[in-house]
């Protein structure tokens, strides 16, 4: 039982879900399924409250009593439109990645020039500066 996760994107390759995987997890509000999955256990999402709709791949023929809380709504999709959507959240997912870690990455490259002397006389930042705008305030320039 568990009271907090509510995000869950099982492994690609993935073809079975046991038995009483996710019991009670009342906060699980979306799972990404594989495409190549073909069994769901007995109550494997049993009163995970959360979930409210789910898509599952036509390959996934063997569903077990009550693996589903009866208010979900299944989906069902072909394997090829399964491994679509898995890539359209996992873009998403590298875009939220990209947005939360982008502030460390320019710090991160920063230092790295600044430990190669980048900025130093000779330096390939300081040439690429001087190139671009230090030339704008050079004598004679109008």
């Amino acid at each position: 039982m568990c009271s907090t996760l509510s995000y869950f994107v099982f492994p690609a390759h993935l073809t079975a879900i046991g038995n009483g995987a996710f019991h009670s997890c009342s906060a699980l509000k979306c799972i990404v399924l594989p495409a190549d999955l073909t069994f769901i256990g007995d109550n494997a999402f049993r009163f995970c409250v959360a979930l409210t709709r789910v898509t599952l791949p036509t390959t996934c023929t063997a569903i077990g009593v009550n693996a589903f809380p009866p208010t979900t709504n299944l989906v069902r999709l072909p394997p090829a439109l399964m491994r679509a959507l898995r890539l359209w959240y996992d873009l998403v997912d590298a875009a939220l990645a990209y947005k939360r870690c982008r502030w460390r990455l320019y710090g991160w490259l920063e230092r790295a020039q600044l430990r190669l002397d980048s900025y130093g006389v000779g330096g390939a930042a300081r040439k690429r500066d001087l190139d671009e705008f230090e030339s704008d305030f050079a004598p004679g320039h109008a």
